[in-house]
């Protein structure tokens, strides 16, 4: 018999494709960079967000997802197409 239960692991896959179905671009990447504590360049959050079931529309996602970031305050651009999360929006949040 196998150790793992099958049904857990299931729910966990499916819940992980779902993850930013509900959610804005920004909204999700802010939650991505929230979690992994560093900054990350727009393709791994691109990835990340198809990862967690997002669909971003548009012919350029990659494009999309780096302008959606350029325009919200509660990020800052640490390099090219490169996003972090602003300081003083982590503190206000603990």
């Amino acid at each position: 018999p196998l150790a793992v239960d099958v049904t857990d692991q299931s729910r966990e896959i499916l819940l992980g494709r779902s993850k930013y179905v509900a959610m804005s671009v920004p909204e999700a990447a802010y939650r991505i960079l929230r979690e992994a504590r560093r900054a990350m360049h727009a393709k791994e959050l691109l990835q990340r967000l198809i990862e967690g079931g997002m669909q971003i529309k548009g012919k350029t996602p990659l494009t999309s997802v780096a302008t959606s970031l350029k325009r919200d305050k509660r990020f800052k651009k640490v390099g090219p197409n490169t996003f972090d999360v602003l300081e003083e929006v982590l503190t206000k949040a603990v």
